[in-house]
Parts: structure tokens; C-alpha cells; sequence
């Protein structure tokens, strides 16, 4: 992850040149997605986003608070709790501010990582970023079939310290509650190119037994 760690370099770089917080805060960033129990969101996973992020830079206002919003959004992940992205936006609140971001970029970046635990919009959202990343960060549900298989197996794993029954129950659930929103993308560039297989494909892990 070569490449990631430079991305991270040059975003800092624009704030800071103190190399030996950038480094620490990278190796941080490393060891919390790299940790064994991270079978989807991994670096791998920071990096399909950040990709998303690049590619549709032309559109974003504020490229790089939303690309420190893709670093810490998932910082925190321990499935037995409920306040992961809380804890992952107090992080990334605490870590910004070290590195000499301005309050209003780390208010921003707050809302964002916040924005993803429910992945709705606030009501009065003023921020136009924030439908990208929510939609950079549900991209994986419009894949082909055989990637989304690879993510669901995925989080399974994550979850391994639920016994089948259970985690069924759940991720059911969860399944239908992106079934019964009206739409699952906020940008139509997104809703264009992803809608209608995501709902495919949410179907059909519905239908597995």
C-alpha cells in the first residue's frame, strides 16, 4: 500500500510539515485497518474510495477534507458496538486538528464520518461532498454479482462472533432497510450507474439461505 501511504503524505503535506505526525498518524491508520479481524473495511477498502474520490474530483468543493473523511471514516470498526462512527469522527476531529486543519474542515470532516452510520443525509445538508461520499462508500452494493458475493462473505467474517441465526436476523434486516429507501444513491451519476443492480443484488442475498 505504497501508493496509499503517499496519497496520505501529499493530502497532509497541504496543512503540515511535520513529518513525524503525518508518519505516526499513517502507522495508526495502518495498524487499525490492517488489523486480522478487517476482512472488508481494510485498506483496500480506503483505497476503492479514494480512487472513486480522485475520479470524480471535477465535482467535489472540498476534495481533500472529504478524502481525510475517507481515511477515518471506518478508523474505528468493532462490530459488537453500535458507536463506530462516532468514535471514528472523534478521531478523526482530534488527528485533523494536529495536523493544522482549520475548524471548518474538521466540522466537515465530523459530519461526513457521522453521516455514514445511517447513510441518510441530514436534514438541511449544506454540504454537496457529502452525497459523493456516502455514494463513493455504498458503491460496492452495484458491482457485479460475484464482487458483491466477495463483500458479503466479507462482512460475515467480520461478524464471526455472531452465531448464523443471529446474524441473519440482522443483516436481513439491514438488507431491507436499503430495500425500502426510495432510492439507495444520492448523486444521479451514482443512481445512473448503480441503482438498479444494487437492488438486484440486495434481493438476491435475501434470497440465500
Amino acid at each position: 500500500m505504497d501508493r496509499l501511504y503517499t496519497s496520505w503524505k501529499n493530502l497532509c503535506r497541504h496543512y503540515t510539515g511535520d513529518e513525524a505526525s503525518i508518519q505516526s498518524y499513517w502507522q495508526e491508520i495502518q495498524s487499525a485497518y490492517g488489523g486480522k479481524g478487517r476482512h472488508y473495511h481494510n485498506l483496500q477498502h480506503v483505497n476503492d474510495l479514494l480512487e472513486q474520490a480522485n475520479a470524480y474530483r471535477s465535482q467535489l468543493q472540498d476534495h481533500n477534507t472529504l478524502c481525510f473523511s475517507i481515511f477515518y471514516h471506518d478508523i474505528i470498526y468493532k462490530s459488537l458496538r453500535k458507536d463506530n462512527e462516532l468514535k471514528s469522527a472523534q478521531v478523526a476531529s482530534e488527528r485533523l486538528k494536529a495536523l493544522g486543519l482549520p475548524d471548518e474542515n474538521i466540522q466537515k470532516c465530523v459530519r461526513q464520518i457521522e453521516a455514514t452510520q445511517g447513510h441518510q443525509l441530514p436534514e438541511r445538508n449544506t454540504d454537496p461532498d457529502l452525497l459523493w461520499f456516502l455514494d463513493f462508500d455504498l458503491s460496492i452494493l452495484g458491482n457485479k454479482w460475484e464482487r458483491y458475493l466477495n463483500y458479503a462473505q466479507a462482512i460475515r467474517q467480520e461478524y464471526r462472533l455472531y452465531p448464523g441465526w443471529m446474524y441473519r436476523k440482522g443483516r436481513n434486516k439491514a438488507l431491507r432497510h436499503f430495500l425500502d429507501r426510495t432510492r439507495l444513491f444520492f448523486t444521479d451519476e451514482y443512481f445512473r450507474k448503480f441503482e438498479a443492480k444494487a437492488r438486484e443484488n440486495l434481493k438476491r442475498e435475501l434470497r440465500l439461505e
